[in-house]
């Protein structure tokens, strides 16, 4: 009858430790760099952004989203030779302290 579940016991050590709420803990802040890059494609525009995404992956490492800002096309003769995509690249900046 003494006996306490698991629960029970989590709760009482947690309330001993006085372990703050999630929002009140202590977390490493992480800043995040934005940069803007334009795609170019001769499928569309979504492979332009692919492309842009590509190509900074060999030299930006951490890539964590995008948005794409606009998109845009070159015509030649009636027809697009050329997708264009504006893109914003967001990644976390290295922290090397």
């Amino acid at each position: 009858m003494g006996e306490k579940t698991v629960m029970e016991r989590t709760v009482k050590q947690k309330v001993k430790q006085k372990v703050k709420p999630s929002f009140q803990r202590e977390k490493k802040m992480k800043t995040v760099k934005v940069i803007e890059l334009i795609g170019t494609s001769s499928k569309n525009w979504e492979d332009a952004a692919n492309n842009a995404i590509k190509e900074a992956q060999e030299t930006v490492k951490g890539i964590t989203g995008l948005e794409v800002i606009a998109q845009t096309a070159k015509v030649g003769k009636g027809k697009i030779i050329e997708y264009r995509t504006n893109i914003k690249v967001a990644f976390l900046v290295q922290d090397n302290r």
